[in-house]
């Protein structure tokens, strides 16, 4: 499981977002009919990005929202699992007023990794700005969130 829900951002509209590492793409999807087809709002996408084959599988279950989604790579190198770990670390490193404005975001319509970018001011795109500082040092990080009062 991945996104807003272990790291304790999610609201009221936050779907569960789990990951899988596919290696066959058409048995991943029979299984995926056989078991979920018949709950609400079930649908399919198959795509390619990147050169990289995708599968995203989303329906619901007793009111929550549930995306699957998969990829022929391991789930610890999946942009998901890497947002989360470097939005995790920030939480922790900035604390509870920039988690409060993260969420006060999110319930106002933006996307995680957006919200993050805003309040860091990353300049571009935001999913890429996150990975390319997910290596980085806590006190690098630290630089980051410069003034805590000044959350624009």
């Amino acid at each position: 499981m991945v996104g807003t829900i272990p790291i304790g951002i999610n609201i009221e509209t936050s779907d569960l977002d789990i990951i899988c590492e596919v290696k066959n793409f058409e048995e991943f999807e029979r299984l995926c009919k056989e078991h979920f087809r018949d709950k609400q709002g079930f649908s399919i996408t198959r795509r390619v990005v990147e050169e990289i084959e995708r599968i995203k599988i989303n329906f619901m279950i007793e009111n929550w929202p549930i995306e699957l989604f998969g990829q022929n790579k391991s789930t610890s190198e999946q942009n998901g699992y890497l947002h989360m770990i470097i939005e995790d670390r920030m939480l922790k490193l900035y604390g509870k007023k920039f988690k409060e404005h993260i969420i006060h975001l999110k319930s106002t319509g933006m996307k995680t990794e957006p919200a993050f970018a805003k309040i860091l001011r990353l300049e571009g795109d935001p999913y890429l700005k996150l990975l390319e500082i997910n290596n980085w040092t806590d006190e690098e990080l630290r630089d980051l969130w410069v003034d805590s009062n000044d959350v624009a």
